[in-house]
C-alpha cells in the first residue's frame, strides 16, 4: 500500500506543476462564497480514516480551514494469519498484537488557492497545512486460547501459536482504553473538479505526522514508536455558501 499511495502523491504533484503551467486563469467575474464544509474519507499508509472539514474565506485566495478526524492505526510489522490448519472454524488474528490504535485529531490549518478554475470548468489546485492535537487511544486485544477456548486479554508471555484459537469480539476491550495525547500535522495538495462552485469534489494528497510522548504499545516481539509518519489520499464531497 505505501508503494502504491507514494506514487499515486508523485504523479499528483507532478499533474498539478502541468496545471499550474497551463491552465488560464478565469476571464468571467467569480462570486466569492464566503464559507465551506466537507466529509472525506482518507487511505494512508498505515490504516484509513474518515473526517469532517470547515472553512471560511480570509481572502479570494487564502482560506481558515478546521478539521476534525479519526483514523486507524497500524504497526508497519502487523501479518494476519490463521491456525485452521491445528484447529477447525479457526478465526484469524495477528501475532503479537496487544492493542489496536486509533485516533481523534482536531486541526487548524491555512489553505491556498494556486489557480482559478476556468470559468467552464477544469481542476483548481490548493496548499494546505493544518497543525492540532491527537488523541490517540489503545485498546487490548483479545484472544480465544485453548484448551478451555476462554477468552482472554492477549498475553505475549502466555500465549503463543499452538494455544491461540483465534481472535476475539471486536468490542471487547473498550472498557479497558488508555489515553496518548499528542501533536499532529497535515501538509499537502488539494484538487478540486467540476464546475459548479456551491460543491466540493476535491482529491487531496500529501504527508500526516502524529506525535506522542512515549511509544504506543501496539505490537511486542518488536519497536514501539511515539512518532508517527504517513503519507495520505483523501477525497472530498461537500457545499458551500454565504
Amino acid at each position: 500500500m505505501f508503494k502504491r499511495i507514494f506514487v499515486c502523491i508523485s504523479f499528483i504533484i507532478l499533474y498539478a506543476a502541468s496545471l499550474h503551467a497551463q491552465l488560464p486563469a478565469s476571464t468571467e467575474p467569480r462570486v466569492l462564497l464566503r464559507y465551506e464544509k466537507s466529509f472525506y474519507g482518507q487511505l494512508h499508509t498505515q490504516g484509513w480514516g474518515i473526517g469532517y472539514r470547515t472553512g471560511y474565506n480570509l481572502t479570494a485566495m487564502k482560506k481558515r480551514m478546521l478539521d476534525v478526524s479519526f483514523y486507524t492505526m497500524k504497526h508497519p510489522k502487523e501479518v494476519r494469519i490463521s491456525n485452521s490448519y491445528m484447529y477447525i472454524n479457526a478465526k484469524s488474528y495477528i501475532y503479537g498484537k496487544m492493542n489496536h490504535f486509533f485516533l481523534i485529531q482536531g486541526s487548524v490549518g491555512t489553505q491556498r488557492t494556486l489557480n482559478e478554475k476556468p470559468y467552464w470548468g477544469g481542476v483548481e489546485i490548493r496548499t494546505f497545512f493544518s497543525t492540532g492535537i491527537s488523541l490517540g487511544f489503545t485498546k487490548p486485544i483479545y484472544l480465544y486460547i485453548f484448551p478451555d477456548n476462554s477468552l482472554e486479554k492477549y498475553d505475549p508471555e502466555e500465549h503463543f501459536y499452538d494455544n491461540i484459537f483465534g481472535r476475539g469480539p471486536f468490542l471487547k476491550g473498550f472498557d479497558d482504553l488508555k489515553l496518548h495525547p499528542g501533536l499532529y500535522m497535515k501538509a499537502g495538495l488539494n484538487f478540486e473538479h467540476g464546475f459548479d462552485e456551491t460543491r466540493i469534489r476535491a482529491l487531496e494528497a500529501g504527508v500526516m505526522l502524529s506525535a506522542f510522548l512515549k511509544p504506543v504499545e501496539i505490537m511486542s516481539f518488536t519497536d514501539n514508536h511515539n512518532l508517527f509518519v504517513n503519507f495520505y489520499v483523501t477525497y472530498h464531497i461537500g457545499s458551500r455558501g454565504n
